[in-house]
């Protein structure tokens, strides 16, 4: 992932990438296509990270009502539980 990006002559640019895994930092100089099709890539990665992210919450929020109604339906909890302590 790019930490810093600064735009150098000739169509180049300077990256700080660091490693999400392992945290290491590696500077690199690259072309104008290259950070381009780098940055696309890196857009294309949130957004597939994203949706699984929305996914595992739709999972979540599911089971804990599943878990939720069955109490409700076995008298395990009733409207006292939510009551002022």
């Amino acid at each position: 992932m790019p930490v810093e990006a600064e735009a150098l002559d000739h169509g180049r640019w300077d990256l700080r990438l660091r490693c999400g895994q392992c945290g290491t930092y590696r500077d690199v100089v690259v072309s104008d296509d290259v950070a381009k099709r780098y940055e696309s890539d890196l857009q294309r990665g949130m957004v597939e990270i994203a949706a699984a992210l929305e996914r595992h919450d739709h999972e979540r929020m599911t089971a804990e009502a599943e878990v939720f109604i069955a109490a409700l339906e076995h008298d395990l909890i009733d409207a006292e539980d939510f009551g002022k302590g």
